[in-house]
C-alpha cells in the first residue's frame, strides 16, 4: 500500500551496538537493517531508496530521480560532517564552527539554490509532492538546527521546507513519540 507503511519495529541507539547479533542477517555486522518478505536490506541509503520506491517517494522520470540522489547525497555529505563533530576525541568546538561557519552554508546555498527552481521554493525539492529528498532534507536539517539553532536563518525556503515536512501529521506524530538517540 503506497504512504502507509506498517512495521515491527526494533530501534537500538549507539550504546546498543555491542548487542549486535552475529546472525547472516547482518551482512556487515552493522546496522540499519531492514528484512522485508524475507529479504535482508542493509545500509540506510538503500533501505531510505527501496521504501521511497515502495511507497510513491520517489519519482518516475529519470532525471527528477536524480535530483532526489542528488539532494540526498548532499545531505549524507552534511550528515558525515555532523558525525566528525560528534565523535571528534579533541577540538570538537573548533570542527563545528569550521563546518557551521565555512562548510555548510555552501550546502546550504546550494540547496536553497535547488529548491528554488521549483515552484519557487514554495513546495518540494521535485515535483508537487514530497520526496525522499524532502525527507532526507528534514531529517539532516533537524540535527543541525539542534546543535546551532540559527542554522537556516539565512535560507528562508529551506527553513520553510523543514517546518512543511515536519508538520504533515504522521511525522508530527512520529516526532513525538520517536526513540531518542544521539545524532
Amino acid at each position: 500500500m503506497k504512504g502507509e507503511v506498517r512495521t515491527g519495529s526494533q530501534y537500538m541507539c549507539s550504546g546498543h551496538m555491542t548487542m549486535l547479533p552475529v546472525a547472516n542477517w547482518f551482512p556487515f555486522q552493522r546496522t540499519p537493517i531492514l528484512e522485508v518478505d524475507g529479504v535482508t536490506i542493509a545500509h540506510s541509503q538503500a533501505i531510505a531508496r527501496f521504501l521511497a520506491r515502495r511507497h510513491g517517494l520517489y519519482a518516475d522520470d529519470v532525471f527528477d530521480q536524480a535530483r532526489i540522489d542528488m539532494i540526498t547525497a548532499t545531505m549524507q555529505d552534511i550528515y558525515e560532517r555532523l558525525s566528525a563533530i560528534w565523535y571528534a576525541k579533541e577540538n570538537k568546538q573548533e570542527l563545528k564552527e569550521q563546518y557551521y561557519n565555512e562548510v555548510f552554508p555552501v550546502f546550504l546555498q546550494g540547496l536553497e539554490s535547488v529548491l528554488n527552481e521549483n515552484n519557487g521554493g514554495d513546495g518540494y525539492f521535485v515535483g508537487e509532492k514530497v520526496t525522499l529528498a524532502d525527507l532526507s532534507f528534514a531529517d539532516i536539517s533537524y540535527t543541525m538546527v539542534d546543535w546551532k539553532s540559527d542554522v537556516l536563518k539565512n535560507y528562508p525556503k529551506l527553513n520553510a521546507l523543514k517546518n512543511r515536512v515536519e508538520s504533515r501529521p504522521r511525522i508530527a506524530e512520529w516526532m513525538k513519540k520517536r526513540p531518542v538517540c544521539d545524532l
